[in-house]
């Protein structure tokens, strides 16, 4: 598989990685970064992302397109960033000071 997925510790959150940007396809042979131009424009060559949800269903969702390629081991140090984010946002999620 081009894309890898798991889900993490701190609740629903998850991560994913695609190791390569401009070659990586999914199960059904799709380009899992579909927009060549912002690719090839942008000289994106990795993407990793995280996302996660609050105890309320408010979804937070981090994604990182690069230019530089890593292991997964290297992207994986990464995965407590969107727990993190989530802990020093909880308050000001309860308190619906965020924009809909």
């Amino acid at each position: 598989r081009s894309i890898a997925t798991r889900r993490m510790l701190g609740g629903q959150n998850g991560m994913f990685f695609v190791p390569d940007a401009a070659s990586s396809r999914d199960d059904a042979g799709r380009l899992i970064i579909p927009s060549r131009e912002f690719v090839e424009t942008q000289g994106v060559r990795m993407v990793f992302g995280m996302g996660g949800a609050y105890a309320d269903g408010t979804i937070a969702v981090t994604i990182f397109f690069t230019n530089e390629l890593a292991e997964r081991s290297a992207v994986d140090r990464y995965a407590s960033l969107i727990s993190n984010f989530k802990m020093g946002t909880q308050a000001a999620i309860v308190a619906e000071k965020v924009f809909a």
